[in-house]
């Protein structure tokens, strides 16, 4: 790290692609190794757990969990680093404080992982951990509701990017959809009311996929105002597709046009 953790300026945050420390001051999160986690409770000495903060005790393997099973931790998970470990709120509405071992063995099911797998990985990093010590935290993670069994009656939880990634196909979809609505209603309209011959009135949207309420019913209200007088001096059908890398080329078609931008603020 090129500057002293401080576990009282930031808080450990792990995701499906890293264990990180997240500090105060903007900026992107500090990825983390297993000396970092010693480090950071040294520094938590004097920093008070929550009283009803349980810590996660080893359990003795349960017959079901084997270590040929997967499991996965539900990211994202927020730890605060006190006198008593690493405080976070478990699956069943309670605190948790996990020694930096436990912490770094959970670490090690970001994503979607064989138990055998970790173990392995752990027991061949510098101060090697014991297998069964590894398997006995994983069944105390499990027991806490801070690992999950993934299998084909079980299916992974959706992480936070892979929620993103699915918003983002989503948003794809509707503007997909939005280009194709206005171009075919641009092409009825355009049949009667040919471009250029009056200035265009257009209304700006960001994003893009989501016409701006207030200017259409601004747009409305022009189209309707005084029997419709204004229609006989500007092109005021509602073209909902304008983007800044195409501005050249729909001024080149409609020529001087008037642009129309809301924020509700």
């Amino acid at each position: 790290m090129p500057e002293p953790l401080n576990a009282r300026a930031g808080l450990v945050v792990l995701t499906a692609r890293a264990l990180s420390f997240a500090g105060h001051d903007p900026g992107p999160f500090e990825p983390l190794d297993r000396d970092d986690l010693d480090a950071l409770l040294a520094d938590a000495g004097t920093v008070d757990a929550p009283v009803d903060a349980v810590a996660l005790q080893a359990q003795t393997p349960h017959t079901d969990v084997d270590p040929s099973e997967s499991f996965v931790a539900p990211t994202p998970l927020t730890f605060g680093a006190t006198s008593r470990g690493f405080v976070v709120a478990n699956g069943d509405d309670g605190l948790a404080a996990l020694t930096a071992d436990q912490l770094w063995v959970l670490a090690g099911f970001r994503q979607v992982t064989v138990v055998a797998d970790v173990a392995a990985g752990l027991t061949a990093g510098a101060g090697g951990t014991d297998a069964g010590s590894v398997l006995e935290t994983v069944t105390a993670l499990r027991a806490a509701g801070l690992l999950v069994v993934v299998d084909a009656d079980h299916p992974a939880p959706e992480t936070v990017d892979g929620a993103r990634e699915r918003r983002v196909r989503i948003e794809w979809r509707r503007l997909q959809t939005m280009a194709e609505t206005v171009r075919a209603d641009e092409e009825r309209h355009r049949a009667d009311h040919p471009l250029g011959a009056r200035p265009s009135v257009l209304p700006v949207t960001d994003p893009v996929m989501i016409p701006n309420l207030a200017l259409g019913m601004i747009l409305a209200h022009a189209r309707e105002h005084d029997g419709g007088r204004l229609r006989e001096q500007y092109d005021l059908h509602p073209y909902w597709m304008v983007r800044p890398n195409r501005l050249r080329r729909l001024l080149a078609k409609r020529g001087p046009s008037i642009f129309l931008f809301s924020n509700y603020v």
